[in-house]
């Protein structure tokens, strides 16, 4: 425990040296089964979790438990969890779907200022849910483990009647110095005992990345706990006024899962104290209604949260019909439906023995439905059935059909989106990489994969150990798409070093520019998506790209690596030296929304904050780190769409004067950008106004240089769908519209 002790204030930590000194024998022992650790793996789970392995290392952690939580009054366990990262797979994907809330506090006074109190997302599970099977098995391990501890129960365990607990609450700290100020759980004796916190942060730095969990344990007093939210960490504290705690501001995204265990007695009074307050007072004055309500508003907390917010977002596919189509969705419902008294804001928990039946059934469900994780789709209202798409049969009439496909049509068609199943084949079209000419297309297809496999064994395969430019490209590759499990795959991370390295070897003008990886990945994700059932998004985010065959791997890289090449050679001037290209660009956006939004305009530049210093990522990368990616893909639908059509201009210096701007545009070749290429980099200029126009609200909200810049920095996209996207390629189209030369002529 000596790892986590800090000294607060300085001068008392000398007279309570005991405490640091009388922990050493508890650290030891605490490091001799601190491996001892489950396996989640759905292929071993059943194997490896035998009822007996699991009651031993349950005894184990037990006795730590309850020493730790009697003597300091909070025990911390590391590795606790063999295969952790299924946990972490299943809290991303909630995250990336938009499940999350702001998080509240208890007070209804505080909540109008609730982000300074706390700047947390949440939102609340059972762990039955369909994709939180891992994370049930994980709150079936503290069950266990907390129901022994109160059977064993010495010393502030035995006050204790523990039967029931809340929801799992998973919580994110987004990257922007989130905190939670200093508070306790359980101030007002709801009947919460025991907070149990687990952590899913892999390579976390307390002095790179903040979120400390700073523990004021009120037992050991002067002594301040400061726990690094490590992954597969757990820890777990007295709920009430004995540890006042916080979280220390974050400054990288921080996941953890908490679940709260009740004292029945304490519970039993609260809940009776409860019902006779609001029967007597319900007309009182408002200061006792707020003392009242604060305890009506943590039950709301962990009981409603999933009913009222999530559940009406998330629908799950019905796998128990074999004819069932695959596009239904059904709801699953909370069976905890009554108040107070009928227990509905505690749910009952069980000892180990109930685990080995539980495990079998999860781990059954598991492998049935990870072959079929494909046909959950948390965007189910907006999916038609393909019998009766009327765009997907046009498309494929002029795709798969015609002889030779009209471009011209082709675009005005997609340039409102394009279906997943017939995405792939049209961007190579709308790219220029296949020819219009359907019988030519198999042969060039064939021809660029020989092409580019000759380049692998050219360049690749002939590269040295120390090239700077292959380091640099190995070191990005795992930092993309942090939240996309598919892009951690090794398989995937290699065909990526592959296409990066053959394309800046050969344009050596350039080289490897930071962020181009970035650039693949709609690519890659597209062309992935063909040779995956279903097709979506969603489909392929949580494939197994290693299941393929050799040759669909090395068609899916080499079609990447030419759609790659291609969008590059739109924007080369992008990534040469001084990056003219995207200087210009800023410039150019600065002009248009000092012209579209010059009060949001004038508000940046009152507060020193320049377009480069925001702007320069949404050129560098094209928005893919600020928008999900699936929102970039269908973003990328218009831009290839817009591609050879743009002829679009950009207002020149002095925009006052119409006629001066009418004979710029005209005449500067730096104004009509990339007219006749597959990306229209003037197209994505005002996307970026539009996009800079969309947070006008909130941004004039900000008063400082530095609330801007976190602002802009980490605008709340994850939660985007097509309906966002739509919104801001129409108002890009309402730019593009009015800026273009013949509106602007006097």
């Amino acid at each position: 425990m000596t790892d986590f002790f800090t000294q607060h204030p300085p001068q008392v930590a000398i007279a309570n040296n005991n405490i640091l000194n009388n922990s050493h024998h508890q650290q030891q022992q605490f490091n001799n089964f601190r491996n001892q650790s489950f396996n989640l793996s759905n292929h071993h789970q059943q194997q490896y979790l035998n009822r007996d392995n699991v009651l031993k290392d349950l005894n184990k952690y037990c006795q730590i438990i309850l020493q730790d939580m009697n003597k300091y009054g909070f025990c911390v366990i590391d590795d606790f969890l063999q295969n952790g990262d299924l946990i972490l797979n299943e809290v991303t994907l909630l995250y990336k779907k938009g499940f999350f809330q702001p998080g509240q506090v208890v007070n209804i006074k505080a909540n109008s200022n609730s982000k300074l109190i706390r700047g947390d997302r949440i939102t609340w599970v059972e762990g039955n849910e369909q994709i939180c099977l891992n994370i049930g098995f994980l709150i079936r391990i503290l069950d266990s483990i907390i129901t022994r501890c109160n059977n064993l129960a010495f010393g502030e365990f035995q006050k204790y009647r523990i039967t029931r607990r809340t929801k799992a609450m998973i919580a994110c700290y987004p990257s922007n110095f989130t905190k939670y100020v200093r508070h306790v759980d359980n101030p007002n004796n709801d009947g919460r005992c025991i907070t149990s916190i687990y952590y899913l942060n892999k390579d976390y730095s307390r002095e790179r990345d903040g979120g400390v969990l700073r523990l004021f344990p009120q037992m050991n007093d002067g002594i301040v706990a400061d726990i690094e939210p490590r992954f597969n960490r757990v820890i777990f504290f007295w709920s009430d006024r004995r540890n006042p705690h916080e979280v220390m501001p974050s400054t990288r995204m921080r996941f953890a899962i908490t679940v709260w265990y009740f004292d029945a007695n304490e519970r039993e009074r609260a809940i009776q104290k409860y019902r006779e307050n609001k029967k007597k007072n319900q007309q009182q004055q408002q200061h006792n209604h707020h003392n009242n309500y604060s305890f009506e508003q943590f039950n709301a907390s962990c009981d409603d949260a999933w009913n009222a917010k999530i559940e009406d977002k998330i629908s799950y596919p019905n796998l128990s019909s074999k004819n069932s189509n695959s596009s239904q969705c059904y709801s699953t419902h909370n069976k905890h439906n009554n108040k107070f008294g009928n227990n509905k804001s505690s749910i009952l928990i069980k000892e180990i023995p109930s685990l080995d039946s539980n495990v079998e059934s999860s781990s059954k469900q598991q492998q049935s439905t990870t072959e079929e994780e494909s046909n959950y789709n948390d965007t189910c209202f907006e999916q038609k059935t393909k019998n009766n798409d009327p765009k997907l049969a046009k498309l494929k009439k002029l795709l798969l059909d015609d002889d030779i496909t009209d471009l011209s049509q082709l675009r005005t068609i997609t340039w409102s989106g394009i279906p997943d199943e017939i995405r792939p084949l049209a961007w190579k079209l709308l790219l220029g990489y296949l020819p219009t000419v359907r019988s030519k297309r198999s042969i060039v297809l064939e021809n660029k994969k020989i092409e580019y496999q000759n380049l692998v064994a050219q360049y690749y395969n002939n590269r040295q150990d120390n090239d700077e430019m292959y380091r640099q490209i190995h070191i990005d590759i795992p930092r993309m798409q942090p939240l996309l499990t598919i892009f951690q795959q090794p398989i995937v991370q290699d065909m990526f070093k592959r296409i990066l390295y053959i394309w800046s070897i050969r344009h050596p003008a350039s080289g490897y520019v930071q962020g181009m990886n970035d650039l693949v990945t709609p690519f890659f994700v597209t062309y992935l998506s063909e040779f995956v059932p279903g097709h979506s998004f969603n489909d392929v985010e949580l494939f197994d790209v290693s299941k393929l065959s050799q040759e669909s791997l090395s068609t899916i890289e080499a079609d990447s690596y030419w759609s790659f090449n291609k969008l590059l050679d739109s924007i080369q001037d992008n990534y040469t030296f001084a990056q003219p290209g995207i200087q210009r660009l800023v410039n150019h956006l600065s002009r248009v929304v000092s012209r579209v939004d010059k009060k949001l305009h004038e508000h940046l530049e009152n507060n020193s904050v320049e377009y480069i210093q925001f702007a320069f990522r949404w050129m560098n990368n094209l928005l893919i780190r600020e928008i999900p990616l699936r929102c970039i893909i269908r973003l990328w639908d218009t831009y290839l769409s817009e591609g050879a059509l743009s002829s679009t201009y950009v207002p020149a210096n002095n925009f006052n004067d119409s006629h001066e701007l009418n004979q710029t545009s005209s005449t500067s070749s730096s104004s009509s950008m990339n007219c006749g290429t597959p990306f229209s980099s003037a197209f994505h200029l005002f996307v970026c106004a539009a996009f800079l126009r969309f947070w006008s609200k909130s941004l004039l909200q900000e008063q400082d240089f530095q609330g801007l810049m976190i602002r802009l920095q980490n605008l709340p996209t994850f939660h985007w769908s097509e309906n966002e996207v739509k919104l801001l390629v129409a108002d890009a189209y309402q730019l593009k519209y009015a800026f273009s030369p013949n509106h602007l002529k006097v």
